[in-house]
């Protein structure tokens, strides 16, 4: 009787775990799918401006991709580093003389860290990430490098360095370089709105 309920329930887990990889199959390549579509939006040129919550355009911006993100970026750690023993020789009466003593130099580190996990937007002049009680802005004319990797997107600012942003798929690095290669203003506007 125990063999027989084991043998069922171990029919019963397997059978369930085949119904949850079906929908996980299914959960992917809808996933997948609405990537594809959000893609082929962004080559097209098809994106619709919208105002974002929480953040205040610049005259003549217009804001085209919102998307939850992961932020990261180089921070300068300062330190103190090296120092001598000092020998306190007694006089008396409670009195010491110091002999020796401190020295050493103060030195900058630059380490690269994950901090925030937030909302990225992305405008046709900067990138704006939104999050952790922090904003990080990054104007495309302050931006002396980028890289958009498949997950995400990497850029060199010239006032904060290397910033990261990781948000899971390749759209953002697509939007990116189809607002940094746009047009300029006139055309950017009636390419984008057609």
């Amino acid at each position: 009787m125990l063999a027989l309920g084991l043998i069922l329930l171990f029919r019963w887990g397997y059978k369930c775990s085949k119904l949850t990889e079906a929908r996980d199959v299914q959960l992917t390549n809808a996933a997948r799918e609405s990537v594809n579509a959000r893609i082929l939006q962004i080559e097209s040129g098809t994106l619709t401006p919208f105002v974002p919550h929480g953040i205040m355009p610049i005259p003549g911006e217009q804001f085209y991709w919102e998307q939850a993100a992961q932020y990261g970026q180089t921070v300068k750690e300062h330190a103190f580093r090296g120092s001598n023993p000092a020998l306190y020789i007694p006089l008396g009466h409670g009195v010491r003389a110091r002999v020796g003593g401190f020295s050493g130099t103060a030195g900058a580190t630059t380490n690269f860290q994950w901090l925030h996990s937030g909302v990225v937007f992305v405008s046709n002049k900067r990138i704006v990430f939104k999050g952790g009680g922090d904003i990080a802005i990054a104007p495309f004319h302050q931006i002396l490098s980028y890289d958009p990797f498949p997950d995400g997107l990497s850029i060199i600012v010239q006032a904060i360095g290397t910033m990261q942003i990781k948000t899971g798929d390749k759209c953002l690095g697509r939007v990116f370089l189809k607002m940094v290669n746009a047009p300029p203003k006139d055309e950017a506007a009636q390419t984008l709105s057609d």
